[in-house]
Formats: structure tokens, C-alpha cells, sequence
């Protein structure tokens, strides 16, 4: 009889144990799953958002996926994954420039777009490209900025440098530490 309670004793620890290990892996999951400030509260794929002023559209934006996150005590975000193309309109509804890039998070609370990875900006009127790894456009003043490499491609001049400002219509931009200008000199 000792030998048979040793061996439903040894039984019983064994499969206690086995509880508490499958309990440990599902109380990790169960945290992680309940964290909601880490957790979107909207996941939307294929979304089209459009800005007006004044019934007049000025910016239609795309994006494959948007997840909105409302993480408290920090700034609600919304973070575009797969990234944006973003197309920005004059008053007679005709493309001035357009935007792409890679990735994507606009920060609600201050009106910030944060765009990165592979960004492009062209002007449609001035046939000019801005190529960069980060771009921030800010909603309120209505204009571009970087703090990174920026290259700038127009039909007969290409500029390198290290940081950039423009208007929303990337019509009146700045290059503020210009390292290298090529010009196309056409022959006549």
C-alpha cells in the first residue's frame, strides 16, 4: 500500500505541476491580450480620408491599414503601417503635389504627421521630387519639415542636404545645409 500512495502522490504533483506550467503560459498571453493601451481601438484597412476647407477638398489620403491607438497617458496616435499616399489639391481641385511614404503616424493632440521610410514629395507645377527617410508635416502651420538627408530633383538640377522646410504646397522650400547641386547645362 506505501508504494501505491507514492505513486498517486508522485501522480498528483506531477499533474499539478503540469496545471501550473499550462497556467503560466496562458497567464502571459491573457496580459498581453489585456493590456488595451497597447492594443489599437480601430484597425481599418483600405481607407480613404479626405481634408476640406470650407466644402473645397485641398487633401485626399490613402492608406492599405490605419490603427488608432488611445494609450493614457500619452498622446492618442494613429499609426499607418503599410504607409500613405497623400494627394494635395488647389481651390479649382487640380493636384499641386502629392506625398508617399512607407510608413505613417499622425499624433492627434498636436496636429503631426510623422511620415518615414522611402518618402517622396513631388511638386506637380514646379516638376520638382523631394527624396527623403523622414519627413514631419505639421497641420497647424501648414508646413514640411526634416532634420535628414533630403534630395531635391527638378528637369535641370538635383540638390543634396542636410535638412528642409516648405509650404503644405511644397511650392517655397529651403534646403539648410546644402552638401552637393548638380545643374543639367543644356546645350544651345
Amino acid at each position: 500500500m506505501p508504494v501505491r500512495l507514492n505513486i498517486i502522490f508522485v501522480s498528483l504533483i506531477f499533474a499539478t505541476l503540469l496545471i501550473l506550467a499550462a497556467c503560466e503560459n496562458s497567464i502571459k498571453e491573457v496580459a498581453a491580450y489585456s493590456n488595451l493601451s497597447q492594443q489599437p481601438v480601430v484597425d481599418a484597412k483600405k481607407v480613404e480620408i479626405m481634408y476640406s476647407d470650407s466644402g473645397v477638398v485641398k487633401v485626399i489620403l490613402k492608406a492599405s491599414e490605419i490603427r488608432r491607438f488611445n494609450n493614457p497617458p500619452k498622446e492618442p496616435y494613429i499609426e499607418y503601417p503599410q504607409g500613405i499616399h497623400v494627394v494635395f489639391y488647389n481651390m479649382q481641385h487640380e493636384e499641386e503635389s502629392n506625398m508617399t511614404a512607407n510608413f505613417a503616424i499622425f499624433y492627434e493632440t498636436r496636429r503631426l504627421w510623422v511620415a518615414k521610410n522611402n518618402v517622396v514629395a513631388e511638386n506637380k507645377k514646379e516638376q520638382k521630387t523631394l527624396n527623403t527617410e523622414e519627413l514631419n508635416w505639421d497641420l497647424q502651420k501648414e508646413h514640411f519639415v526634416s532634420d535628414k538627408t533630403v534630395r531635391i530633383t527638378s528637369p535641370d538640377e538635383v540638390i543634396v542636404g542636410e535638412g528642409f522646410t516648405a509650404n503644405q504646397d511644397f511650392n517655397n522650400w529651403k534646403v539648410k545645409r546644402i552638401k552637393n547641386s548638380y545643374v543639367n547645362l543644356k546645350d544651345e
